[in-house]
């Protein structure tokens, strides 16, 4: 088993990606730098047509063979269509250990491949498999990767994300005006279909899951039996092909049918009417039990390939082929959130003429294209997966040192005394005419009975003006020294985007805008708000001494020194004041009900214009206490509990900002 190190030398290094698309009938596998932003290049494979292996692998003696060598060996256990999700069972799993682990052997030994690098393996996996089947096929692949090749990861990816990915890399998914703003990605195989579709160049919305059934391998078998049906011996061809103990038979004789149905489709429509009697050829030899070969023609016209269009498939409910492509488009189609301006076809199958057709017919004929190498296209696409997953690797490793750091926690502690200072403004500024002046008159009129009452109401007038249920004030001021805080961060995480080549704006932490007293970005002032929880003893404190200091003077004078009540009054401080002392005695006056008329001995005017002079130098001993207090008491609380918000924002915006990592 290949496990998933580096080799000497190779650790600091970027490895190689390889897409590696082991598809039901035909494998290719494409190369891709991490950091280079060409296209990636699909490789030549040791032994392969056309920069492809059938997907074939048989075991002939001590030899495991694969591709056509596979076909046409001997005496050999063949196998082949064992890309399935059924892993427990050994025809799928070991015959792709057996293929996986030759053909990369091959590429190793033919040095395709750099020998000091490690590799990167990105596979791909039908759109209809889950997260769980692909972790398990995963396993796998990579049990089945040769101890020589040095591994730094193996992933599995749907394909019509590898689809789009190609799509896009190749800019393929462009219209006349640029970069079509929709469009619908359809990757037809040898087993599935897969549709991805679009928007702006970032897949919104999977359309469907796959059709699991609408692989091209249908049309194969349709060949097949036309054929054995029109040849003379058809019966005995059926006895032999579909004996349990000749499965290797049926997997050749498909085969051949499979070329034969290429080679037809290569032709020029034209040429069949040029020439009517041309036709696509492929001879097959079929082993009968005695041990002799027995001759089949695969001839394919129009007529033949018609027939095999539209014959009857059980696995499709009783449709054609061909109509169960058309309802399934048509069914997509009706799925996407706009019409998409591009229907772009890939997938070896998608170049049979007539899948161009239906697409045009239900999308318009201006707005499908083929693509221009859709044999190699999911490869392609896969390589660059692999190369966008090193970069989104590389990014989220960066953000975590970053984080790790302690740069971040550094720049809010840097702030801290700003938030503070603002903090306490806005619960202090103001207060003696929102709260104190109101409280007092109602003690004045007598609906408060005492003035430690009237602090106790200032207090909690204040925290509610602090409570974000209640009021924006706090949120406003968070949110005010959050935009000062931004460029900061900003700074930060700008070197992160510049190696990831993201624009930095892409981690720009959001800006908060105050319109008409309403915060435009909700903030979170719940740490704030936590840090001020023991405002209402300092409004206490304070207040105190604002109506202390206005009531009684120094101290001794209570209200006034005239009127009914004024002897009594006098009398009463006195006697706190011989008793208690100054201070004692202002505390004792503060839990007195006093008469209503006492109350109102001196002029309400006379004291409320004492409140409103005290109130600028009050409400700034105020702040000033109330901020020394945050940064005594709160500071390392509001730091962390900031630094885990940015933190959080942060994130939120990298798994945004790693859709645009190409």
């Amino acid at each position: 088993m290949n496990d998933e190190t580096p080799v000497d030398g190779t650790a600091d290094e970027a490895p190689v990606v390889v897409g590696f698309d082991l598809g039901h009938g035909e494998t290719a596998l494409a190369k891709a730098d991490p950091d280079a932003d060409t296209p990636p290049e699909v490789l030549d494979l040791p032994g392969a047509e056309r920069r492809q292996h059938i997907t074939a692998v048989a075991v002939q003696a001590d030899r495991v063979l694969i591709g056509r060598s596979a076909l046409v060996a001997p005496d050999a256990e063949l196998h082949t269509e064992f890309k399935r999700q059924e892993f427990d069972d050994p025809t799928v799993s070991r015959p792709v250990r057996l293929f996986v682990g030759r053909l990369l052997g091959d590429v190793h030994a033919a040095g395709v491949l750099p020998a000091t690098r490690r590799v990167r393996f990105t596979f791909g996996a039908p759109s209809s498999w889950g997260d769980q089947q692909r972790e398990t096929y995963a396993e796998l692949l990579r049990a089945a990767i040769p101890d020589e090749v040095a591994v730094e990861h193996v992933e599995v990816v749907k394909e019509s994300r590898a689809a789009m990915l190609y799509a896009r890399d190749s800019g393929e998914i462009r219209t006349g005006g640029g970069l079509a703003s929709t469009a619908l990605i359809v990757d037809l195989g040898s087993s599935t279909a897969d549709y991805t579709y679009v928007e702006e160049g970032v897949v919104t919305q999977f359309v469907d899951t796959g059709n699991p059934d609408l692989g091209a391998a249908l049309i194969d078998d349709a060949i097949r039996l036309l054929v054995t049906r029109a040849h003379p011996r058809g019966a005995e061809i059926d006895d032999v092909v579909g004996s349990t103990a000749n499965t290797t038979q049926l997997r050749r004789f498909r085969l051949a049918c499979r070329e034969a149905k290429e080679k037809f489709f290569r032709i020029a429509p034209e040429q069949f009417v040029l020439n009517p009697h041309d036709s696509a050829l492929v001879l097959h030899r079929i082993q009968l039990p005695d041990g002799s070969r027995l001759s089949v023609e695969i001839e394919l016209r129009p007529a033949q390939m018609d027939a095999a269009l539209d014959a009857s498939q059980p696995r499709l409910g009783g449709r054609s082929w061909r109509q169960a492509f058309r309802d399934d488009l048509t069914r997509v189609l009706a799925k996407c959130a706009l019409p998409p301006e591009l229907v772009l076809l890939t997938g070896g199958p998608s170049r049979m003429p007539f899948v161009l057709e239906i697409a045009r017919e239900l999308a318009g004929a201006d707005r499908v294209a083929l693509g221009s190498e859709p044999e190699s296209a999911i490869a392609r696409g896969l390589a660059v997966a692999g190369r966008i997953g090193i970069r989104t690797d590389r990014f989220e490793r960066d953000l975590d040192e970053l984080i790790g750091s302690g740069e971040i926690e550094r720049a809010v502690r840097a702030e801290l005394p700003e938030l503070a200072a603002a903090m306490a403004t806005a619960a202090a500024a103001g207060m003696t005419e929102r709260h104190v002046i109101p409280a007092f008159r109602s003690w004045r009129s007598g609906h408060v009975d005492t003035l430690r009452n009237v602090v106790r109401r200032v207090a909690e007038g204040v925290n509610d003006d602090m409570s974000p249920e209640k009021s924006t004030r706090l949120a406003i001021v968070v949110a005010a020294w959050q935009n000062r805080l931004r460029p900061r961060v900003d700074e930060l995480t700008r070197p992160i985007c510049d190696r990831a080549g993201l624009d930095p704006g892409r981690m720009k932490l959001p800006p908060v805008e105050v319109r008409s007293g309403r915060v435009t970005v909700a903030v979170n002032t719940g740490v704030a708000t936590d840090s001020i929880n023991t405002l209402g003893n300092l409004v206490t404190v304070v207040v105190a001494g604002v109506l202390a200091m206005t009531l009684f003077g120094s101290g001794i004078a209570l209200l006034a020194t005239t009127g009914p009540f004024a002897v009594v009054v006098a009398f009463v401080v006195a006697l706190f004041v011989l008793r208690y002392g100054k201070e004692a005695a202002m505390e004792r006056a503060m839990d007195i009900n006093f008469p209503v008329l006492a109350r109102k001995l001196k002029g309400e005017g006379e004291l409320v214009a004492e409140l409103r002079a005290s109130a600028p130098r009050k409400e700034a001993e105020l702040a000033a206490q109330l901020k020394a207090q945050i940064l005594k008491e709160s500071a390392d609380k509001l730091t962390d509990a900031i630094t885990r918000e940015v933190v959080a924002e942060l994130r939120d915006l990298s798994r945004v900002a790693q859709l645009q990592i190409v």
